[in-house]
């Protein structure tokens, strides 16, 4: 298959590890890999987290103040896997280059409060999973 010519539209992200984590040395990725890049960090970033917009994020926790109400919160709530597919499919569909969310799936572990979560994500540049864990 030749090899494509990135565009200046393409998404170009530092790569990260499968714990969202910088690699070191830095190298830049683009493409696909840019694309699931993104679509972790937005799942991985708590709602109410990030100080310039509070409002940027997963409602994963209720906050005091109301930015993430407890009917929105996917934590701290009894396990729901259609709200947590809802939620998270609409996140990563706010990532630029995502076209759409498939087979997704999540599974929470009452015992050590544990919530996985994994999808396959359709871009333009193909099909790539990204899976991540959360600790309630």
């Amino acid at each position: 298959m030749p090899a494509t010519t990135a565009l200046s539209t393409d998404p170009v992200v530092f790569a990260r590890d499968e714990n969202n984590d910088l690699i070191v040395p830095r190298r830049k990725v683009a493409g696909l890999e840019a694309v699931l890049i993104l679509v972790r960090s937005a799942w991985l970033l708590w709602r109410d987290e990030w100080f310039l917009n509070r409002d940027k994020g997963t409602p994963w926790l209720e906050t005091e103040d109301g930015v993430v109400a407890e009917q929105d919160a996917i934590l701290g709530q009894p396990y729901d896997a259609a709200k947590i597919a809802r939620v998270l499919r609409g996140e990563a569909l706010a990532v630029s280059g995502v076209s759409d969310v498939a087979e997704f799936k999540s599974s929470y572990d009452g015992e050590t409060r544990n919530l996985q979560v994994s999808a396959v994500i359709r871009t333009a540049f193909g099909d790539g999973t990204v899976q991540i864990g959360v600790e309630a």
